[in-house]
């Protein structure tokens, strides 16, 4: 085992305990607070290997992670999410509205008292085909010292993913993602898939991961997108240990933590859960093991797609063999002021405040202390 503090050791042996008391629920398809109040484990975690992912909202956030912590954030892995910025700024096709709207709650380059739609850069992707200003906002923030220099970028690798039927964010919208992140990372160490034919999803080859997303049509459980975006980060030799397909032996490797300790305090520290859960093979429990992180964040409607995302997202799959630990922060439900804040979404709106995309940003900060925690 790890050398670990003294609350952390301990937490190691509950975990194992409180967490197979949930493990008869691993098809309920809803999220299980687990019952503890630990810190993370103190493990050796390679800090050149910090990669992170995430669906919908949570790719929202890793997009925003990747540009503002370029030099801490080895790659990422896009399963439909916006372009940097994107929410918040106007684009010349835009409709203005003269109502306030708190899902957006500022604009970049609307006229006083105005703002833009909700969700322009998913439902109107042709209103984003000119990313220039997405790209100037980085390079503004770069230069202002808000985010890492994007120098950085160059030695990064992005994997982007879009299904050909997903209708919540429509075609072109992923493109737009593309185009912003590939003005900073060479194409040579970009992929966007966009051939499999899937729905709003991550896409996986665990039958009941498929069942729950309702994945149909000939495409069905095909295209492995945690093990696919894993060997695009980090190439193939990295994974040469084989995917555990028995998925429900490794629950007992899925830990609960308490997140409060890395959440900055203020008014939008409700919107985190109280814990969030890592995933730790047995091999990065050991002292002599030097390991790879990977933070997988989720999508909205936290109270229902935790719990899988953590178990079934194939993920832990990968890392078992790999010498992996997976991160899963949580955020919580049924809290915040907006539709969005309290089905959990994380913020890719400005909700949290206007430096939500930039290193100062409530949510970001948050997520990079749990890293910052796990890596030495």
């Amino acid at each position: 085992m790890v050398a670990l503090k003294e609350p952390v050791v301990r937490a190691f042996v509950v975990f194992s305990v409180v967490f197979t008391s949930i493990s008869a629920s691993a098809h309920a398809g809803r999220n299980t607070e687990l019952p503890t109040a630990y810190a993370l484990p103190s493990l050796r975690i390679n800090a050149s290997t910090v990669s992170v992912s995430g669906i919908s909202s949570g790719a929202d956030a890793a997009v925003q992670l990747q540009i503002a912590f370029s030099e801490e954030i080895f790659g990422s892995a896009i399963f439909a999410g916006q372009a940097y910025h994107c929410a918040v700024q106007r684009f010349p096709d835009d409709v203005l509205s003269h109502v306030y709207d708190p899902s957006v709650p500022f604009c970049d380059g609307c006229p006083p008292n105005t703002t833009i739609s909700y969700d322009h850069c998913k439902r109107h992707p042709e209103w984003v085909t000119d990313v220039s200003p997405l790209i100037q906002y980085a390079k503004d923030q770069a230069q202002q010292g808000t985010i890492d220099s994007l120098q950085h970028l160059q030695s990064r690798r992005v994997f982007l993913y879009r299904g050909k039927s997903d209708t919540t964010y429509n075609k072109g919208s992923v493109l737009a993602t593309y185009n912003v992140l590939n003005a900073f990372v060479p194409s040579t160490a970009m992929k966007f898939v966009t051939h499999v034919d899937s729905p709003h999803l991550v896409p996986g080859i665990d039958p009941y991961l498929c069942w729950w997303e309702e994945w149909g049509g000939p495409d069905n459980c095909t295209y492995d997108g945690a093990g696919e975006s894993l060997r695009w980060i980090y190439g193939s030799a990295a994974l040469q240990g084989p995917r555990q397909n028995d998925t429900k032996s490794l629950f007992e490797y899925l830990h609960a933590f308490t997140q409060d300790p890395y959440v900055p305090p203020g008014p939008n520290k409700e919107l985190f859960a109280t814990t969030g859960r890592i995933f730790v093979p047995p091999s990065c429990q050991k002292a002599t093991a030097m390991c790879t992180l990977h933070v997988f964040l989720h999508g909205c409607g936290v109270a229902s797609t935790y719990d899988v995302f953590t178990k079934y997202g194939g993920f832990n799959e990968w890392a078992y063999n790999n010498n992996l630990v997976v991160l899963y922060p949580q955020m919580a439900s049924n809290k915040g002021n907006t539709s969005q804040e309290r089905s959990g979404c994380f913020d890719g709106y400005g909700q949290t405040g206007k430096d939500y995309a930039l290193k100062s940003g409530h949510q970001m900060t948050a997520i990079i202390n749990m890293v910052r925690a796990l890596v030495h």
